[in-house]
């Protein structure tokens, strides 16, 4: 077997360059996501809540609940209720996970496992997709006076927390 001596091998000024260039290339990345100049593809919910209606009544139930669908309910609960709607305007999907009523009788009253799935703005209500608004409906344990304040706030999945005001007519 013959040894070549002839052969020649990349030059060491095209070698530093190539291994500089590498570098360069394997910094911008690692910075890039270390630092997140390439974006990212998470898209976050804006939820709103507004109240609908809130009855009052003299007489309550012995416990507090809540319940959520995609339209008012038919027909209406008995009162006292507060009817609430949750509408997103993000571009992301979220959950309303518990709702909490704070008013002058009524104290705080918060019901959790009640879980409400919001899609993304736009979204239309169908069988795989969660609509962008849905209705909330709040029954307290304690009978309510007319012309009383409701303050209350919502918190969904993402430890979020959406306020709400309103008056029990």
């Amino acid at each position: 077997m013959k040894i070549r001596k002839n052969r020649k091998a990349i030059s060491p000024i095209i070698a530093t360059v190539l291994l500089i260039a590498i570098t360069l290339i394997a910094f911008a990345a690692v910075a890039g996501y270390m630092f997140g100049l390439f974006g990212s593809s998470t898209s976050t919910p804006n939820v709103q809540a507004t109240v609908l209606s809130a009855k009052s009544a003299s007489t309550a139930p012995t416990t507090a609940t809540a319940s959520c669908s995609t339209s008012p309910p038919s027909p209406l609960p008995s009162p006292p209720y507060i009817m609430i709607q949750l509408k997103n305007t993000g571009a992301g999907p979220t959950s309303a996970t518990s709702v909490t009523v704070n008013s002058g009788a009524l104290g705080t009253a918060s019901l959790s496992g009640t879980t409400c799935n919001i899609g993304p703005a736009g979204s239309p209500a169908s069988s795989t997709t969660p609509p962008d608004q849905i209705i909330v409906v709040f029954v307290p344990s304690v009978p309510t006076t007319a012309g009383e304040t409701i303050t209350g706030s919502v918190t969904l999945a993402n430890g979020a927390s959406v306020s709400f005001a309103g008056t029990f007519g």
